[in-house]
C-alpha cells in the first residue's frame, strides 16, 4: 500500500494536480477506489488535519490524495481558517462521487470531463447551491 501511495502523490505532483477525469489511470483510480470512502473521513481544515491524516493506516489512499492536494492548494500557514470542516467533507464527497463516476467508464458509460481537483470551481458550485 506505501507504493501506491507513493505513486499517487507523486502523479499528483508531477501533472501539478491538473487531474482531468479522463485521463485518470486504471491502477490511480483502482487504488482510490479499492477502500469505503466516506465512512473514513477525516476533519480536514489545517496543516496538523493533514499530518493527522497521513498518520492513518495507509487502507484510504483517496482520503490521503485528497487531503494532500487541499493542503497544496490551501495556504493553511497564512490562513489557518481558509478551509472550514463543511466545506472540505463537501468536498471529499463530491471528490467520492467523482471518483464512481470515473469507474462508471469500465462499463462502457461515456466519460465526463472535469477536473478531480478544482477546488475553487468546486467550492463556489457547492456555495451556490446551498444558497
Amino acid at each position: 500500500m506505501r507504493r501506491t501511495l507513493d505513486a499517487s502523490l507523486a502523479y499528483l505532483r508531477a501533472h501539478a494536480f491538473r487531474v482531468s477525469a479522463e485521463k485518470l489511470p486504471q491502477v490511480l483510480l483502482r487504488s482510490w477506489t479499492a477502500q469505503p470512502g466516506q465512512e473514513r473521513y477525516a476533519d480536514i481544515s489545517g496543516l496538523d488535519d493533514v499530518a493527522a491524516v497521513f498518520r492513518l493506516d495507509d487502507s484510504n489512499i483517496r482520503l490521503k490524495a485528497l487531503a494532500y492536494a487541499l493542503a497544496v492548494h490551501a495556504n493553511f500557514r497564512a490562513d489557518p481558517e481558509c478551509l472550514d470542516a463543511g466545506s472540505v467533507h463537501a468536498l471529499y464527497r463530491l471528490f467520492c462521487r467523482q471518483l464512481d463516476r470515473i469507474h462508471a467508464r469500465a462499463t462502457g458509460q461515456p466519460s465526463e470531463r472535469f477536473e478531480l481537483f478544482d477546488f475553487d470551481s468546486q467550492l463556489k458550485d457547492l456555495h451556490r447551491q446551498s444558497h
